[in-house]
């Protein structure tokens, strides 16, 4: 079976000066068509589409329990939404709106007390069923704390009797909370369903006078990948299961912040340096695979007692393509920038450090190392570059290449050695031996 790709982007809307939503689909783990003596057997498609509507006239009309002026709470939406339409690209890309391209949610004179509310509505437009996923990351967060927010799934838009459509109850969200609580929902879409979301926001009533002009700017993605009612051919229904959603792209420190707290598939788009950043350690707490894109990422060494970036047991964490570099953080204690108890895997990563003398540690946790180099200049006695220490540690180190200086080590091992596995590897361009 191959698993094959779908892509769909849709161009930028903006909320509260910039707010800008791609959308993408993501793998499908369908199987090709097959012709074999006159039967055909045609893979699946996944396509998913969305439409946004402002308030009008003519369309729908829902009752939010908590917002609005009137008694009624209610809310009546334009009959023709703005329908964006799906990228024929084979790869997902993220594209920012042209600067002269109109905004599709614009608040321009935004203050204290206003409101805004939006209707989404996806649609699973091809024979598969469909699992989708908001994901929100903020590019500016100047007004952040003067906002809130709510994100209502609907159950439907068909009313028949032509009342009003009852929804769940305003709550009103820290806008800081909008990375968190969008990521934590999943919704299934059928084969030809369509699904709608209100997004509703506004600034508080008593915010001052210091968040004048300032703004708030966010990228959403609507990822979607299959939905997993189908079966194979053998009848099973979990074979797409493992099937993920695309990655999010991110470029500077605080869309980065956002996007490891809510894990999943992350893409660097621009070199990052988060030395600067007030914010970390990070702890991986979900499945979370980072492709540094042939990009570099600079973070600071760990301190006290744990890493910069530290993965919980259990949990797995893919760092790939690219740089990841550390600074020293100052702190008398240095610990590994990169810490793990859970599975780490680095996969063509380039590691190095500014006098820092640990880069990564694993304990009683899982180790795979494939064609990655590591490095420091700060490596004094008894450094090591990489520790690998445990009882029940495990660790494989496939065409690795380590640089170290007098008296360093490329690796300290106080796992059972029968458990670590080492092939193609050299330090200082010879084959390393393992003592």
């Amino acid at each position: 079976m191959k698993a094959t790709k779908r892509a769909l982007f849709i161009s930028g809307f903006t909320l509260l000066v910039c707010f800008a939503l791609l959308t993408g689909t993501t793998f499908a783990w369908l199987t090709d068509s097959v012709v074999n003596q006159g039967n055909n057997i045609q893979a699946g498609e996944l396509e998913i589409s969305a439409t946004l509507y402002d308030q009008g006239e003519g369309g729908v009309t829902v009752r939010v329990p908590g917002y609005g002026d009137d008694n009624q709470n209610t809310v009546t939406f334009e009959k023709d939404g703005l329908y964006l339409e799906p990228s024929s690209e084979e790869e997902s890309i993220i594209q920012e709106p042209s600067p002269d391209e109109e905004p599709i949610i614009q608040e321009l004179d935004f203050g204290p007390g206003s409101t805004g509310i939006k209707m989404i509505q996806v649609t699973n437009g091809k024979n598969l069923s469909a699992k989708i996923n908001f994901r929100f990351t903020v590019v500016t967060d100047d007004l952040t704390d003067a906002l809130w927010f709510d994100f209502i799934p609907m159950d439907n838009t068909d009313n028949p009797e032509g009342k009003p459509i009852e929804t769940g109850n305003l709550e009103k969200h820290p806008m800081a909370e909008l990375t968190d609580v969008a990521s934590e929902q999943e919704f299934l879409l059928a084969s030809g369903e369509t699904k709608s979301f209100l997004f509703i926001y506004g600034m508080h009533e008593n915010a001052g006078g210091s968040y004048q002009g300032k703004k708030f700017v966010a990228d959403v993605n609507i990822l979607a990948t299959q939905g997993g009612e189908e079966s194979d051919g053998f009848g099973n229904t979990s074979y797409d299961e493992k099937a993920s959603y695309d990655a999010v792209t991110v470029t500077t420190p605080l869309q980065l912040d956002e996007a490891l707290r809510v894990g999943g598939n992350i893409k660097l788009g621009d070199n990052i340096d988060m030395t600067s950043y007030d914010g970390g350690p990070w702890e991986i707490t979900k499945d979370t695979a980072l492709d540094l894109n042939q990009k570099q990422l600079k973070v600071k060494n760990g301190n006290g007692s744990q890493g910069q970036i530290t993965v919980a047991n259990g949990v797995s964490f893919t760092l790939k393509n690219g740089a990841f570099t550390t600074a020293d953080s100052g702190s008398p204690i240095n610990r590994a920038a990169l810490q793990s108890r859970g599975n780490l895997v680095l996969e063509g990563v380039t590691l190095g450090g500014e006098g820092v003398q640990n880069l990564v540690q694993v304990e009683d946790g899982f180790l795979t190392m494939d064609s990655c180099t590591a490095s420091s200049s700060g490596q004094g006695t008894d450094a090591a570059l990489i520790s690998i220490d445990g009882a029940n540690t495990e660790a494989t180190l496939t065409h690795c290449a380590f640089e170290i200086g007098n008296n360093s080590v490329a690796l300290h091992i106080t796992a059972p050695t029968d458990q670590v596995h080492i092939s193609d590897c050299t330090v200082n361009g010879q084959p390393m031996e393992v003592e």
